[in-house]
């Protein structure tokens, strides 16, 4: 099939308006189309924000196609990789006659590990025989899996606490000792992703290469003509956990658990004195905890000196058991990687804990109900990001429905370090009529969202908005307290409460579309990537301007950092961070061109402030009131329509 252009393909006489009725040409869609494909194969990076309804994904993967290089595709979730892989991408392949050798391309701990499921399956055999029928309905499907993603096992819960146990990690895995290594499946994927012309990727993936080696990506990069990121707002945070460093109480439970195992079933006579360290190792993780004190993030300088005798303990008992494991080893390559790992632990323990709060690296802990982390994350990555972008010559398209702020990407830029790569941006606005099938209300008479009253009289008002949009509402929070409380406080809706956290996030989208008058509370991993188009969703509300806490340890040195160089950190950190996130939710609202809705930003400060003005510009254009009447008659229009 000969094809000159995207404009043969998305154009009002292109193919999917021959083989679709209902296919609306968009111009945007195909301008975006068009300037993708003019780019691809020249040294440059385009920068573009493309509003919700574009249709972006179309928008890359035609001129893509058309393009006879090897293209890579990032995305910002494993759901939107599946989503191109299995929907969009041989959709357009077989519309277009492109049927181009395609590979998936996931992180390692995303693919069964037949070597962890046999030790598993033996360990369960002799010990806990109750989990074993699951362990064998694994293997079952394991036998007949073409790829061993564990995405495909519907049977057992995406976080079931038995998929780590038989996934592997770049720590645990035996790589060519391994006695399953003509089986393995991340071995398997990695091949067929080098042979071929397109992958789809994740950023995660990407960036775990990128920085530290350990996916195999790597050598796939060089054979690179064009590298597509999608939802590339997310880059600056990703690559920022991976430039850094972090050790996790999971891990060392981990190492644990797996060494146990492996002396129960290699040398049992050693297990006594494997077992005495190992208790060691696991009351230290419960002292550190214990030690910090409430769940929460913050600065390590708060917690170092209360945890430092448990924290050298913990050292000390990690060398320990990596002496131990030494003497054991010999020539068992199991024991001899469950040793490496230890020794690997205890260097990033001593890392994290010696080099303090100085340099350009800010150092952190998060601390959960049972578990706790530790950190270093670079203070900016812009660096790192130039010298990967100067060291690869293709093309770079970073695409997402928010990177400008009132129409530029000066912000976005200096976090990628692209300041002087020679770089094409664009916005095409949303093609969708904001005007007539939105409306922006901000309440009158909630107090300060600081004052002690506000999440009562949030509630309040929440409750007379949802009588009249009769559920059908997406309630997203700046914090978990904030959700907590509303959570206590709607309970008596006559209409389902969905909550963040009783559920995996797509069971509780699915649950949401199918009952068609239901409320979600949700936090950050609902301000984005949730797509419900239709009468289901008519109503959100954002109970505060999303300003990053300034407890935050990384965000805080962000801060000092800008008024070290006597800029405002408001309005060159604060503010930008919160408009992309505001944009990102207010994003949830209108999905399709027959949507209508009502957007809520409960926050007076949006109307009181005169930052509000900057943040109302950077948003759709939507009509706005403060008159809960107004939002009563769109509804009552609606329902006459």
């Amino acid at each position: 099939m000969q094809l000159s252009g995207p404009e043969d393909v998305l154009g009002e006489q292109g193919l999917i308006a021959r083989q679709r009725v209902d296919f609306e040409m968009r111009p945007a869609q195909l301008a975006m189309s068009q300037l993708i494909y003019e780019h691809l194969g020249q040294p440059r990076t385009l920068l573009i924000e493309a509003g919700t309804g574009t249709g972006k994904t179309y928008a890359y993967l035609v001129p893509a196609l058309l393009h006879r290089g090897k293209v890579v595709i990032s995305t910002g979730t494993r759901h939107l990789q599946d989503q191109l892989f299995q929907g969009d991408l041989p959709y357009l392949m077989q519309l277009m006659g492109r049927h181009r050798p395609s590979a998936l391309l996931k992180g390692r701990s995303n693919y069964l590990c037949w070597h962890r499921l046999d030790e598993e399956l033996e360990f369960y055999r002799k010990e806990v025989r109750e989990s074993f029928a699951t362990l064998n309905s694994v293997r079952r499907w394991a036998s007949t899996s073409a790829d061993g993603d564990i995405q495909g096992l519907s049977d057992v819960a995406e976080d079931d606490p038995l998929w780590p146990r038989i996934t592997s990690t770049s720590d645990n895995c035996l790589g060519s000792q391994c006695p399953r290594i003509d089986d393995c499946f991340v071995s398997k994927a990695r091949q067929r992703a080098m042979d071929a012309e397109m992958v789809v990727v994740n950023h995660h993936l990407f960036f775990a290469d990128a920085a530290v080696r350990d996916e195999g990506f790597a050598e796939l990069l060089p054979q690179v003509d064009v590298l597509i990121f999608d939802e590339a707002h997310q880059l600056p945070d990703v690559a920022g956990r991976f430039y850094g460093q972090s050790m996790s109480a999971r891990q060392v439970l981990d190492v644990c658990r797996d060494i146990r195992m492996s002396v129960h079933k290699k040398n049992e006579q050693a297990l006594p004195v494997i077992e005495a360290v190992l208790k060691m190792l696991r009351q230290d993780l419960a002292d550190i905890r214990e030690s910090m004190g409430e769940e929460g993030r913050g600065a390590l300088a708060q917690v170092s000196a209360r945890i430092a005798t448990a924290a050298a303990q913990l050292g000390e008992h990690l060398r320990q058991m990596s002496d131990t494991l030494l003497g054991l080893a010999g020539e068992d390559a199991e024991l001899g990687r469950l040793q490496e790992r230890c020794a690997h632990l205890h260097g990033e323990w001593q890392s994290i804990l010696q080099a303090g709060i100085a340099g350009t690296d800010v150092h952190w802990y998060e601390a959960s109900k049972t578990g706790f982390i530790l950190g270093r994350t670079p203070l900016r990555v812009d660096e790192d990001l130039k010298a990967l972008r100067e060291g690869y010559a293709g093309t770079w398209v970073l695409t997402s429905a928010t990177l400008a702020i009132d129409g530029h990407f000066d912000y976005f830029r200096a976090q990628m370090g692209l300041q002087s790569c020679p770089v094409e941006e664009r916005v095409f606005a949303s093609p969708f009529d904001y005007a007539r099938r939105s409306l922006l209300y901000t309440p009158r008479g909630l107090p300060s969202p600081n004052a002690e009253g506000y999440h009562a009289a949030l509630c309040q008002e929440i409750r007379a908005l949802l009588e009249i949009s009769q559920g059908r509402a997406f309630l997203l929070f700046t914090s978990h307290r904030a959700l907590r409380e509303a959570e206590q406080a709607l309970q008596d809706l006559p209409w389902p409460l969905l909550v963040q956290g009783s559920q995996p996030r797509h069971a509780l989208v699915q649950a949401f579309k199918a009952s068609g008058h239901a409320v979600l509370l949700g936090t950050g991993s609902f301000w984005e990537g949730v797509d419900v188009p239709g009468d289901a969703l008519s109503l959100v509300v954002i109970d505060k301007i999303p300003f990053t806490s300034p407890a935050d340890p990384l965000h805080e040195a962000r801060m000092q950092a800008e008024k070290a160089q006597s800029r405002s950190a408001f309005f060159s950190l604060q503010l930008p961070e919160a408009i992309m996130s505001l944009k990102q939710g207010v994003g949830r609202l209108i999905r399709s061109s027959q949507d209508r809705g009502v957007m809520v930003i409960a926050d007076p400060r949006l109307v009181q402030q005169n930052y509000g003005v900057q943040i109302v510009q950077a948003l759709p254009p939507m009509p706005r009131t403060r008159e809960r009447e107004k939002v009563r008659a769109f509804f009552a229009q609606a329902d006459n329509t």
